[in-house]
């Protein structure tokens, strides 16, 4: 028999995310998803954006928050790629780490459509004294592509509150 001494040396692993790599929103909220992600020794671990092809339309708070810096537009761009980086900082008891040791995440950000609202124009229109009616035309441009299914809804003989007469507006936007 042999007596043997041996060594153990603690080897600390690097955040593991426990965050999804994908990740669905919907258009016009700049809102994205907080980060997860936590290590072995279980240090505080802060949050960076590290790269990607659209990197620069995202804000990363160093807590986990991502968020778009202007809100995203589907009919412009439906799908976003960065790189995001989980970094050891300081240690339980508050000890700064000096070598951290730091993990790389890809993301998607994938756009859901939302049902934009129609842009209405009408042409200007001045009543003159001793005219009695005065007409008009609406126009509406979706923001939607393939959504051609906007038409102004037809109303006829619409009272005004102040008196002053009535009001119609047929399907096609004409307005008297």
């Amino acid at each position: 028999t042999r007596e043997m001494n041996v060594s153990v040396t603690n080897v600390e692993g690097g955040p593991v995310f426990s965050s999804p790599v994908e990740k669905s929103v919907s258009e016009n909220q700049t809102g994205v998803m907080t980060l997860s992600a936590s290590d072995d020794e279980g240090d505080q671990i802060t949050f960076s954006i590290s790269g990607g092809t659209d990197a620069s339309a995202f804000t990363l708070t160093t807590d986990g928050i991502l968020s778009f810096n202007t809100a995203p537009d589907y009919e412009t761009k439906s799908s976003y790629s960065l790189v995001v980086t989980a970094t050891e900082n300081t240690t339980q008891s508050g000890a700064v780490i000096n070598n951290p040791n730091t993990t790389n995440q890809t993301l998607t950000i994938t756009i859901n459509d939302a049902n934009d609202p129609a842009l209405i124009t009408v042409t200007d229109q001045t009543i003159t004294e001793g005219i009695l009616e005065v007409s008009g035309q609406a126009t509406h441009i979706d923001l939607d592509a393939n959504n051609t299914d906007n038409v102004f809804q037809a109303v006829t003989g619409i009272e005004s509150t102040q008196g002053y007469g009535t009001f119609t507006v047929l399907g096609n936007g004409a307005w008297t």
